[in-house]
């Protein structure tokens, strides 16, 4: 309930049993299934298309010939439709190379060069302007090289294309063409808990009880997150923190940056998962702060002569931070009240 103090007794319980809780799980990954054959690794590579994960808690009905992330997040050159994209808030959440923000200077992140030098979970979840997608795992082999320039094949504005210039890559299977002959698909497990989820529920409600080095739930909230900054990405590529995490230790003196640290790799490691949906009301204390505008970039000129700009594409208007209660609910229960902002739903 964001109209309750943070400070408050029952949220400071709440939290602490979340921590708890977590840790819990952790504990029997890294001490059970950690001595199993092929067992869990926190410093194993996540693997999206493995249905056999160790990082798995949960998982959905797996899907072996399914094709559906493929084409929803593909545009029509590659045989998608495009109808789900990222937003440039989402492109920019992602940080540098050495694991600070591109806001802060130290990042040495480059406007003129966005898609150069940055966090490796960057490559692995999205396609951009001059991203490749590498047919199955021969490098020599180009299958798609994306443009989304002004006149690009993939630019916005054209017909199932993104309208915000860039293009989901998490889940999606590389080797997947529907102009070939033999169609190819993959594995497409839908993971409803894994290890990520953990760590990450661990350092925010840890952190909100004591400090982010402490190791009273079994696990520090830093120690929780440094699990996830340091493993390497899907393609075997070394994490922001692999070698050394000056930002991540920076923060850990520093309870509201740390809390601005734990959003943000909520946001960078569940992307597309639907997580931020309900992180972000409950994160909230004013609808205003939901009702944010969705960009896109606008890539013009090539070489030096290069620019990018942003422009709002439409801005989210809801009617609070609150979900409704289904309207057979409210008929069947006559004097339930509806959540706020959607009272009309009677």
């Amino acid at each position: 309930n964001p109209t309750l103090s943070q400070n408050d007794p029952v949220i400071i319980e709440r939290y602490s049993k979340a921590a708890e809780y977590a840790a819990e799980v952790m504990r029997f990954k890294l001490e059970v299934e950690s001595a199993l054959t092929g067992g869990f690794d926190p410093l194993k590579k996540m693997e999206y298309h493995n249905p056999n994960s160790s990082e798995i808690i949960w998982c959905s009905k797996i899907a072996s010939e399914g094709q559906g992330l493929e084409k929803s997040f593909y545009p029509i050159g590659f045989g998608g439709s495009a109808d789900i994209v990222p937003s440039q808030a989402v492109i920019d959440q992602f940080p540098a190379a050495n694991g600070y923000p591109i806001g802060d200077p130290r990042s040495k992140y480059d406007q003129n060069n966005p898609y150069q030098n940055r966090d490796p979970r960057f490559y692995t979840s999205v396609n951009f302007d001059g991203a490749k997608v590498i047919r199955n795992t021969d490098p020599t082999d180009v299958m798609y090289t994306f443009n989304t320039r002004e006149g690009g094949a993939d630019a916005p504005g054209l017909v199932e294309t993104s309208t915000t210039g860039y293009y989901i890559k998490k889940f999606v299977y590389t080797g997947w063409n529907p102009f070939d002959a033999d169609i190819q698909t993959s594995y497409h497990p839908l993971m409803l808990f894994r290890w990520t989820e953990m760590c990450l529920i661990l350092a925010e409600s840890a952190s909100k009880v004591t400090s982010p080095t402490d190791a009273r739930f079994g696990y520090s909230a830093k120690q929780a997150l440094a699990w996830l900054r340091s493993r390497p990405t899907m393609d075997g590529t070394p994490g922001v923190g692999s070698t050394s995490d000056p930002y991540l230790d920076e923060c850990a003196g520093d309870p509201q940056k740390f809390e601005e640290l734990v959003k943000s790799e909520w946001r960078v490691e569940t992307c597309f998962e639907g997580h931020d949906f309900y992180n972000s009301r409950r994160w909230a204390t004013d609808v205003s702060e939901i009702n944010v505008p969705i960009k896109r970039v606008l890539i013009t000129g090539e070489g030096d002569a290069t620019t990018y700009n942003y422009e709002t594409v439409t801005t989210l208007n809801y009617p609070s931070l609150w979900q409704p209660i289904p309207y057979l609910e409210v008929r069947r229960c006559p004097n339930l009240v509806q959540n706020k902002g959607f009272e009309s739903w009677k």
